[in-house]
C-alpha cells in the first residue's frame, strides 16, 4: 500500500488533509456560488456516456482563417519553478504570493493567512467533499492583479489553509485562480517555454482543437479510452497532480478496464479530504486517445470522477479557449514522458525546509535498508535534498533500477544508506 501526495481540486475548493502523518490531498468541487456542492454525474448516467449538458462534437484540426489577423497578446506570465503546478506571481495588498492557475477550481481560494486581508466574510458555506462535508468562510472579490489582469471579477473567494497543500508538493503556495476569471479568457499555457500567455484570441493556428464545454462553471471534456465504445467526459483541471500520474478515473470505469486488461493495477495510495482518509487505486491504462493523439500506460487513480490533470495538459502547448469552445493542442516536448510512480516505498514532504519521510512501505528497498518515518533526507546522490525540488526528489526515487544513496538524519545522528530500485 502506498501513501503519496494526491490533489484535486473539484470545483471551489481545495480540500486538504493529513491522515496520521501523511500529506495526501484531494480537492473539492462546488456546483453554485451559493450553494456549495461537487459537479456530479446524473443519476444513473452509464460511465459510457456523457451527461447532455456537456456532449459535444467530435474533436477536428484547427485551420487558420484567410485574413486572420496576427496574434495580440495581453499579458506573457512566466511559470514559477520548482514543482508540477502552473505557479504564477499575484499581487495582492502590495505583495506578491504564488497562486495555482486551475480550470478545475470554481472561484478563487486564498490561503487563511491572508484571511485578515480579505475583509469580513459575507457568509459560511458548507463544502461538500469527495469524503464528506466541512464549512468555509466565503468573502467578497478582492483587489488582486496577475501582471495588468485584475483578478477581481465580482465572484466569491474563499479562505483555507493550504500549509498541507505547501508541505505535499514542496512549494510555495497561496491560492488558486479560478474559473470565474479563467473562463472569460483565451490562453495559451506553454510548458516548453515556461510561461503562461494571455491573448485576445486563440490566433491562425493554434493547434488542433479538442471540443470543450462549461458545466456549473467547471470545465469538461470527452476523451476515448481503450475498451470502451464511447467517448469519456473528463473534468479539466491543470490543479490536479495525482501522486505520479495524468489524472483521476472513475471507479466502475477503472474496474471494468481492469477486467479487460486494459487497466493494470499498480498499487494503492491514501488520499485524504478534509473529511477524512479515502483509499485510491492506481493503474496504467493501455490507450487514451485525445484530439487524435494517443498515449499508451499512462497513470489512472480510481475515484468519483473523471478528471485529466496538469501532468496531461503539459504534454502539450495548449491554448485554452473556453468561451469559445475548444481547448487547441500542439505538441509539447513533454509529450511522450512516461508516467511514474515512486519505486522505493518512501513517502516524503517538506517541512520548514526539510525532506521529511513520512511513511515507509513494508517489503520496499527502503524499508528494507531501515529507513524509517520521522527521518529527514539530507542528501540524495550527494547532492543537498534541500537544494532540491521536492518533485525533483520524487523523481529520482521513481528511476528503474536506479542505485540511489541517501544520507539520513535520525535524531541527532546522521547515517547513509543504498539502496537499487526495482526494474
Amino acid at each position: 500500500m502506498r501513501f503519496l501526495p494526491q490533489f484535486a481540486l473539484l470545483t471551489l475548493l481545495i480540500a486538504l488533509g493529513v491522515y496520521a502523518a501523511v500529506v495526501a490531498l484531494a480537492r473539492a468541487r462546488q456546483e453554485a456560488v451559493t450553494e456549495v456542492t461537487p459537479a456530479a454525474d446524473p443519476p444513473g448516467e452509464a460511465p459510457t456516456r456523457m451527461p447532455e449538458a456537456v456532449a459535444t462534437a467530435p474533436s477536428t484540426p484547427s485551420r487558420p482563417q484567410e485574413g486572420s489577423a496576427p496574434e495580440v497578446i495581453l499579458e506573457r506570465i512566466k511559470i514559477a519553478g520548482g514543482g508540477p503546478l502552473l505557479l504564477v506571481p499575484v499581487e495582492f495588498k502590495g505583495k506578491t504570493y504564488q497562486f495555482v492557475l486551475d480550470t478545475g477550481c470554481s472561484n478563487g481560494v486564498f490561503d487563511s493567512s491572508l484571511a485578515p486581508l480579505l475583509g469580513d466574510p459575507l457568509s459560511f458555506q458548507d463544502l461538500h467533499t469527495t469524503d464528506g462535508v466541512t464549512r468555509v468562510p466565503v468573502f467578497p472579490s478582492p483587489d488582486a492583479k496577475l501582471g495588468g489582469l485584475s483578478l477581481q471579477t465580482g465572484s466569491p473567494v474563499v479562505a483555507k489553509d493550504l500549509r498541507r497543500m505547501r508541505e505535499g508538493l514542496g512549494v510555495e503556495v497561496y491560492g488558486c485562480i479560478g474559473m470565474d476569471f479563467l473562463a472569460r479568457r483565451v490562453f495559451r499555457v506553454d510548458p516548453d517555454g515556461g510561461e503562461i500567455v494571455f491573448l485576445q484570441s486563440p490566433g491562425a493556428d493554434p493547434g488542433r482543437r479538442l471540443d470543450a464545454t462549461v458545466e456549473n462553471k467547471i470545465p469538461y471534456v470527452r476523451i476515448r479510452l481503450a475498451g470502451l465504445p464511447e467517448p469519456q467526459p473528463f473534468l479539466v483541471d491543470t490543479g490536479c497532480v495525482p501522486g505520479g500520474g495524468t489524472g483521476l478515473l472513475r471507479a466502475d470505469t477503472f474496474d471494468a478496464l481492469a477486467g479487460q486488461g486494459r487497466v493494470t493495477p499498480i498499487d494503492t495510495v491514501l488520499a485524504g479530504s478534509l473529511s477524512g482518509p479515502s483509499m485510491r487505486r492506481r493503474g496504467r491504462m493501455a490507450e487514451v486517445e485525445v484530439a487524435g493523439h494517443r498515449h499508451s500506460d499512462l497513470i489512472f487513480s480510481a475515484s468519483q470522477r473523471n478528471i485529466l490533470g496538469v501532468t496531461y495538459w503539459s504534454r502539450y502547448v495548449a491554448t485554452f479557449d473556453f468561451s469559445g469552445g475548444a481547448i487547441y493542442l500542439k505538441k509539447s516536448g513533454r509529450f511522450d514522458q512516461p508516467d511514474t510512480h515512486d519505486l522505493s516505498g518512501l513517502s516524503v514532504v517538506r517541512v520548514g525546509g526539510r525532506t521529511v519521510v513520512v511513511a515507509v512501505d513494508d517489503a520496499t528497498p527502503a524499508a528494507q535498508v531501515g529507513i524509517r518515518p520521522q527521518d529527514v533526507i539530507l542528501k540524495v546522490n550527494g547532492v543537498s535534498a534541500g537544494d532540491m525540488a521536492l518533485v525533483a526528489v520524487r523523481s529520482l526515487l521513481a528511476m528503474k533500477g536506479a542505485k540511489v544513496t541517501v544520507l539520513l538524519g535520525r535524531g541527532s545522528q546522521e547515517q547513509e544508506t543504498s539502496f537499487t530500485l526495482p526494474n
